[in-house]
């Protein structure tokens, strides 16, 4: 499905660089025999190496002037890059957004809209806010880069997760404006036993050391008002865990205590202690109240399932 999305884009002079990190014979042979057929497409096998050291070897393979993203689960729109390189030329953008849409493997649709903006619009660096950053620099998947600003800028290596936003600040940082596109073009498709939906025992050592870096690379590339954005974030996403922690298959005491352990991270407290919260359940946190945390987690996490 993917790569008949990708053979039906009308671009003149497309290029489609499959990288195949590592997967299996049968998966390999049948990216061999679609680019015999098509010149269009060229394929590289690697060892697996994680997504971040594919992409990047990706870039080093592209000869285009523009730059686009799909992963391998994901479809896209047919006309996607013909109507982002459309408004990348009529409005001198550097970078091009759109839309996506999440599909569930169960039918369920979700939006996912930049919430800061609320319609299609050309936006200059300079106004670019903190809070809009942090929602433009998602998914790589949902955008079209011009070549020249993607110059020296790689996926971090080694990283568990949000490699696109480390990627997105220092390409943003480089570009003189963007244009958002409010229409959803890309399709990602999403497993409900994927890994962002799963427990993982160091989900917070490696929540903290991703948002570390994020929240450097904010300050690096953008200033300080950004760096405090990426905290109030990182902050933030300590609920998130909150609730994966139901998922960790350990039963009502085994998921109080992986909460109450969440809840006891002393960067979680740092960061009240500097930047507040009116969250009821950073609060609870912060003041140690773990049960009654751990209840209105298990309470709110049961509505949201029925």
């Amino acid at each position: 499905q993917l790569l008949d999305c990708l053979d039906k884009q009308m671009v003149p002079g497309v290029e489609v660089i499959i990288v195949d990190d590592g997967s299996q014979s049968e998966t390999s042979n049948i990216c061999d025999s679609i680019a015999k057929s098509d010149y269009r497409i060229r394929v590289f096998h690697k060892q697996n190496e994680g997504v971040s050291v594919a992409r990047n070897y990706g870039l080093t393979q592209a000869v285009g002037d523009y730059i686009g993203f799909v992963d391998s689960d994901d479809w896209i729109a047919s006309d996607m890059f013909e109507r982002l390189l459309s408004q990348m030329y009529q409005n001198t953008a550097d970078i091009v957004y759109c839309d996506a849409l999440t599909v569930w493997d169960n039918g369920k649709t979700e939006s996912d809209t930049f919430t800061n903006i609320s319609y299609s619009q050309r936006i200059s660096h300079n106004d670019i806010t903190p809070s809009m950053l942090f929602e433009i620099a998602g998914s790589v998947c949902r955008g079209l880069y011009r070549r020249e600003v993607l110059e020296s800028v790689q996926f971090p290596i080694g990283l568990k997760f949000s490699e696109d936003r480390y990627f997105n600040l220092q390409a943003l940082s480089k570009c003189n404006s963007i244009y958002y596109l409010k229409e959803a073009f890309y399709y990602r498709y999403m497993r409900a036993d994927s890994c962002v939906n799963s427990f993982h025992p160091d989900a917070v050592c490696v929540t903290c050391e991703g948002f570390d870096l994020m929240a450097e690379y904010a300050g690096k590339y953008w200033g300080q008002n950004y760096y405090n954005e990426y905290r109030r974030k990182h902050l933030a996403s300590f609920t998130g865990m909150f609730y994966n922690a139901l998922h960790s298959g350990k039963g009502f005491i085994g998921c109080y205590r992986e909460i109450r352990n969440i809840a006891s991270t002393p960067i979680l407290h740092e960061l009240i202690e500097k930047y507040g919260s009116s969250d009821r359940r950073l609060q609870l946190a912060h003041h140690k109240c773990y049960f009654l945390l751990f209840i209105l987690c298990y309470i709110h996490g049961h509505i949201k399932k029925y």
